[in-house]
């Protein structure tokens, strides 16, 4: 008997590959109790424990001037191009397989390939063929990974004699892999494989292997265990995983964001085949029929998703990516027209048995004009900044000088002329600005509070601007504790300026900032003054409310929202790093109190 070994190429798989026109035969091994006790016959048989060798791209690898061996190396080839609002960066790589270095004394330095039990992968189907010496067709079996040390041909090898065997998987648990023809192994035996339209790693990961000369162990009458095997199956095709890359910048690299609308692309290569005729004994592709359609590759998420790509063994095959108009979805940013991505593998294509990876990062973090049209942050128009798809107006509400140019929103330190005005909420008019300090009350001045809904007469997630109350320029309105929070999260924060610990007494440090840094595009941000709050009068306890003093300037932040929580009673505010709800409790506590406090406002588009 033989001892099969079988080991397969690392790789975590979900590929989607129907065998269209395969029907399948499902052969039993032989190892029953009557071939395993042949003690005293002159016939014995082959073993397996298979496993199957690294995708080869072990060899890509960047020599070292040390005994210590290669470092591997990612060589990436990347595009980027644009879609309306949307900058799309597309990456292929080769992955990089774990492997050892070869011994230190060894003249040529290199990588050898890591293998492992096709077991990892579950039950995985395989069919071992059993040829002479001369190559005359022996026999063939059904063998599952699972259940290591099976036993084939127990009846049919001889010991001392010379045997060839080919071992071949498609990858699936479910089916064995269809029964080949009788001929010759000399004769170049050839099976075709059709793979329409669906290219997945459980049924399209053609893996191949052949043992030639193998002497069977043992001598007449004793009991030697059956001949082990132990090459590993190679991988025939390649593997591409692709997956959206939601990966913050690093750098000047953007990072990328999870569409909301599902992306379903659409992945073709020059040679991408459907049918394709193999040889059995060269393990190689003879011929194949092309699939100009493409694979689909649907619902892409942060996870990736594996496929196989058939290019019928060619070197050179090229890759691309299609993603219809509209599928790609941040915020209020949809890509208008059909994305696009062309790869030549830097002229070299891509490699059968090779394993890729194709990521694709979606980011529309930008500055902005009033025509949506893509500026630097220092132009004079670049008046709005949009993180995560949502549009924020660059400057508080009431600045008057609102040109980049001449008022820096982002300057260091930060200035009187961007702390803007402060508005009580539900209400339209400003009760107090940026030079105001004790006794700010001005004609607009309400004691009483406005309803919660003075200023959302939608809801939370589908807000709808009440114009009559709403304070923000048309087109743009008072943002929900949501989207402050939606803020938050696509941002990174520092502060800016001279930061004072005491609430009082700081009526004239308009120094400090907190700086909003788009975690996926470093050279967009947003600056906020702290430009704390107009409070209350010591005593104001019930309305109508009196006015007090400016308090918190450079030690509180308080950016109102829209959002009143009717059933506490309370009113949501940004406070630098997290939202706070003031309010629930008596007297200047109490959500009617919070409601007439006035804070400033940074407005977001409609």
């Amino acid at each position: 008997m033989v001892e099969i070994k079988i080991k397969e190429n690392k790789m975590k798989k979900r590929y989607l590959l129907p065998l269209a026109g395969i029907f399948f035969i499902a052969n039993s091994c032989r190892s029953t109790d009557t071939e395993n006790n042949i003690s005293g016959s002159n016939l014995n048989g082959v073993s397996f424990s298979l496993s199957e060798a690294d995708f080869s791209n072990g060899d890509i690898i960047i020599p070292q001037a040390s005994l210590k061996g290669n470092t591997a190396a990612t060589v990436v080839h990347r595009q980027e191009i644009t879609s309306g609002p949307f900058s799309i960066t597309a990456e292929l790589s080769p992955d990089i397989s774990p492997f050892k270095p070869r011994a230190q004394a060894s003249v040529v330095q290199g990588a050898m390939a890591v293998n492992r039990s096709l077991s990892q992968r579950g039950a995985v189907k395989y069919r071992i063929i059993a040829y002479k010496s001369d190559g005359t067709y022996l026999d063939q079996a059904a063998g599952d990974a699972s259940q290591p040390d099976q036993v084939f041909f127990g009846d049919k090898l001889i010991k001392g004699e010379t045997y060839n065997f080919v071992i071949y998987s498609l990858g699936s648990t479910v089916d064995n892999p269809p029964v080949v023809s009788n001929k010759n192994l000399n004769e170049d035996p050839v099976y075709d494989f059709n793979f329409l339209e669906s290219y997945r790693a459980d049924t399209a990961d053609l893996m191949w292997a052949v043992e030639r000369n193998v002497k069977i162990q043992g001598a007449p009458g004793d009991t030697t265990p059956p001949t082990s095997l132990t090459t590993p199956l190679k991988h025939i095709f390649t593997r591409v995983n692709v997956m959206v890359d939601n990966s913050d910048a690093t750098g000047t690299q953007k990072g990328g964001y999870l569409s909301e609308n599902t992306v379903n692309a659409t992945i073709k290569s020059t040679q991408l085949y459907s049918l394709s005729s193999f040889n059995l004994n060269t393990g190689t592709i003879t011929n194949g029929e092309t699939y100009s359609s493409g694979l689909k590759a649907d619902n892409l998420t942060a996870a990736a998703q594996t496929y196989i790509v058939n290019t019928a063994g060619a070197a050179n095959s090229t890759l691309s990516i299609s993603v219809p108009a509209g599928a790609i979805k941040v915020g209020n940013d949809v890509n208008p027209k059909p994305v696009v991505v062309n790869f030549d593998n830097g002229g070299t294509g891509l490699q059968p048995g090779y394993s890729y990876t194709l990521k694709l990062r979606f980011n529309s973090d930008r500055y902005i004009n009033e025509v949506n049209e893509t500026k630097n942050a220092a132009d004079p128009d670049a008046v709005y900044a949009v993180i995560g798809g949502r549009m924020w107006d660059r400057y508080n509400l009431g600045v008057t000088d609102r040109n980049p140019a001449s008022n820096n929103p982002d300057q260091l330190p930060s200035t009187i002329n961007l702390h803007g005005n402060y508005y009580q909420f539900g209400n339209q008019q400003p009760i107090a600005d940026a030079s105001s300090t004790f006794n700010y009350k001005n004609s607009n001045w309400n004691g009483n509070p406005a309803p919660g809904s003075a200023w959302n007469l939608g809801t939370e997630s589908s807000p709808v601007k009440n114009i009559n109350n709403d304070p923000c320029l048309p087109g743009f309105r008072v943002p929900t504790e949501t989207e402050l929070q939606t803020l938050l999260n696509n941002t990174s924060r520092t502060i800016i300026g001279n930061v004072v610990s005491s609430t009082y007494g700081n009526m004239n440090n308009y120094t400090a900032a907190g700086v909003y840094t788009s975690k996926k595009n470093q050279n967009v941000k947003l600056t906020i003054p702290i430009s704390g709050y107009a409070d209350l009068v010591v005593g104001s306890n019930n309305a109508p409310f009196q006015p007090g003093d400016i308090r918190g300037r450079a030690n509180a932040m308080h950016i109102g929202s829209s959002t009143f929580n009717s059933a506490a009673g309370k009113i949501s505010i940004l406070q630098y790093s997290a939202i706070s709800r003031f309010g629930g409790s008596s007297n200047q506590g109490s959500g009617e109190a919070q409601r007439v406090i006035g804070r400033t406002i940074r407005c977001i588009a409609e």
